[in-house]
């Protein structure tokens, strides 16, 4: 299920009766009930987040899907002092909005945010509970696999901090570029990115050739050809988004960078100068197939 489908899909694979509009916000069928909206635009959802210890703004980085707009606040939050106590939080919350959804609508429950953070807390004290009973004490927070030094599929919810912005956030006219590159021995690398304007239209599509000691100093590579860009265009407010959680915990995270790309990455420092805000962030490879085509198109070019 897809965070585009409307909630309610699997029960019209049963035969079930389901209403598409969403039941917390009571839009009289005038907005339909997404994951996108139920954990995060449904305007009792944004409240709930806002109202939360953890004070989360949904308005940041509003173009992610759910998906990756909740896999970059874990790895955020994961990074913070009492960093695991802050992720059980989001998770609490999470599973809450799921369970509030699903009383309104078949129990007919109102909505009490007393009730509601309580019931959250109680979550989170079950889990804690629940881990202080496991012999194996874990690194990362409760729920979430370890995997291998490579396995980033598993390792990314305990490591590093894919979402992270310099300067001060704005939407306004924000150029919102998706980056990838392409990588074969003998060092030959093709660079690619594609660029959403604010209104979610594709603007621009870049792709380059060149040369790269490894798939890694690549992926860097790739970002400041497409941070230059931008910087070139004269684009003040971008948002970097990148399906290399290895280059991005490097960078942001507390992981000792490798040497190869050290350089780069003070060069796209530099260059950030130039902007009023750049953010990046974390997407799924599958998300990121446009720029992907783009930087094997670039191959083409040797």
């Amino acid at each position: 299920m897809t965070s585009s489908l409307p909630v309610g899909s699997e029960f019209a694979k049963r035969g079930l009766i389901w209403a598409p509009s969403c039941s917390m916000c009571n839009n009289a069928g005038d907005t339909v009930e997404t994951l996108d909206h139920l954990f995060r635009d449904c305007p009792l959802s944004s409240r709930i987040w806002a109202g939360s210890e953890l004070g989360i703004n949904v308005s940041h980085l509003p173009t992610l899907d759910v998906r990756d707009w909740i896999i970059n606040w874990v790895l955020y939050l994961s990074r913070l002092e009492e960093g695991v106590t802050l992720v059980l939080s989001f998770l609490a919350i999470l599973v809450s909005l799921w369970s509030l959804r699903n009383n309104i609508r078949f129990r007919g429950e109102v909505f009490n945010p007393n009730v509601f953070f309580i019931k959250a807390r109680h979550l989170i004290k079950e889990v804690l509970q629940a881990n202080d009973r496991s012999n194996n004490a874990p690194l990362h927070p409760p729920g979430f696999e370890e995997g291998s030094d490579g396995d980033f599929d598993l390792q990314f919810l305990r490591t590093g901090r894919p979402f992270y912005c310099i300067g001060s956030f704005s939407p306004c006219a924000r150029i919102h570029i998706y980056v990838d590159a392409s990588w074969k021995k003998p060092g030959l690398a093709g660079f690619g990115w594609i660029a959403f304007g604010p209104e979610g239209n594709s603007i621009y599509e870049g792709y380059l050739c060149g040369r790269a000691e490894s798939p890694l100093q690549a992926e860097a590579l790739g970002v400041k050809e497409a941070i230059a860009w931008a910087c070139q265009e004269g684009f003040l407010h971008i948002e970097i988004s990148s399906d290399c959680l290895s280059l991005l915990t490097q960078w942001m995270g507390n992981q000792t960078m490798h040497h190869h790309i050290k350089g780069i990455l003070q060069d796209i420092t530099l260059i950030s100068s130039a902007f009023h805000c750049l953010c990046f962030s974390y997407v799924r490879r599958d998300c990121n197939s446009k720029a992907h085509a783009l930087a094997k198109k670039a191959m083409s070019l040797f």
